[in-house]
């Protein structure tokens, strides 16, 4: 989390994802996680952060709000200078 008290953040689905589904060759089937990089803080628990998608042949794809499973706070000034210096020596990690 850039500029957070935490550097990273679990995420949840918004809801459980329960599907049937046809016979058909299961490598076919694509779940995909969408999220804004770098996630800034603060962040709210709760917050949407991404999507997540279920792609399966011949159907309309699924998607979900992935969420922050907690708070992260936003750090000092202090604390935000050596990213801050780090990404424009290096570039975004």
């Amino acid at each position: 989390v850039w500029y957070g008290s935490r550097s990273e953040i679990p995420l949840v689905a918004a809801k459980s994802l329960l599907t049937t589904l046809p016979k058909f060759d299961k490598s076919q089937v694509r779940l995909t996680a969408k999220y804004q990089k770098p996630v800034i803080a603060p962040v709210k628990k709760g917050q949407i952060l991404g999507y997540l998608t279920l792609n399966i042949p011949n159907a309309k794809p699924i998607e979900v709000p992935l969420l922050a499973a907690a708070d992260v706070q936003k750090t000092s000034a202090m604390g935000r200078i050596l990213p801050t210096l780090r990404y424009r020596l290096f570039g975004a990690p």
